[in-house]
């Protein structure tokens, strides 16, 4: 029969020993955690130390109780007053009163702020007043401003026709002159000036600038265009209206050279 030596007995001796004393050494340290606990406190459930109960915050070790004040609630917070003001009141000094909310208005998401009602307008006096919409106008989604119906411009507290000058026509936008200059014409200030095209040019439809371009060949000089020199060894660009050097060749001032 095979003898079972001591240096062989030797750690199953230890695991049966430790198997022994691990069941009685967890609870005297959970119970020593507990016992340092002060009082209206609770361990934490990950790592160590522990955190007052709600009502209660920390001070010098212990947990003391919050003064919490009418119309308001603990927080459980260690910072602050450890208290907050119910929805409806709001903070003054120590204590917590009630938002005043005017006729015509209620109170937002946060408890503490109100809004005028749709069609009424904030005062500097915390009123709301009704907003007076006059003729051929409408309330905005917001419901806090008017705006004049469509082809009708605002002038103080009334919506008139809009002026349109000559050789103009009105548009769709709702801000601005809401009219644009027929084709042909550019707006210069409250008019629609004649746009004078040059010889070797045509209309480009944009509003801005000449309101012209130079044909291809040709290049603005001043109110006309003229052809564009081309010297040897060079091409039109893309634009049509400017050289660039052929390949290999690289542009020195009028020329191209290699």
């Amino acid at each position: 029969m095979h003898k079972l030596t001591w240096s062989k007995f030797i750690p199953f001796a230890m695991l049966a020993l430790f198997a022994v004393m691990l069941p009685v050494s967890n609870p005297v340290s959970a119970q020593a955690s507990t016992a340092d606990n002060p009082e209206n406190s609770t361990a934490r459930t990950s790592g160590s130390g522990w955190d007052c109960d709600k009502g209660f915050r920390e001070s010098g070790g212990e947990c003391v109780t919050v003064s919490v004040p009418d119309n308001a609630y603990a927080t459980g917070r260690n910072w602050g007053n450890g208290w907050e003001c119910d929805w409806g009141y709001r903070e003054d000094g120590q204590v917590c009163i009630a938002v005043t909310v005017p006729d015509n208005a209620y109170l937002i998401s946060d408890g503490v702020n109100w809004r005028c009602d749709r069609g009424y307008r904030s005062n500097l006096d915390s009123t709301c007043d009704p907003i007076v919409i006059p003729e051929n106008a409408y309330l905005n989604a917001e419901g806090d401003e008017w705006v004049c119906n469509r082809d009708l411009i605002q002038s103080g507290d009334r919506c008139i026709t809009l002026p349109v000058p000559e050789n103009a026509y009105r548009t769709n936008q709702s801000y601005g002159a809401a009219w644009d200059c027929e084709r042909g014409f550019k707006k210069e200030g409250d008019a629609c000036k004649k746009i004078h095209v040059p010889e070797n040019a045509f209309l480009n439809d944009k509003s801005y600038r000449t309101g012209w371009s130079c044909l291809r060949g040709f290049a603005a000089a001043g109110d006309e265009c003229i052809p564009v020199d081309i010297p040897g060894n060079a091409h039109l660009d893309y634009s049509g209206n400017n050289w660039e050097c052929n390949e290999p060749y690289r542009k020195r001032g009028d020329r191209c050279r290699l």
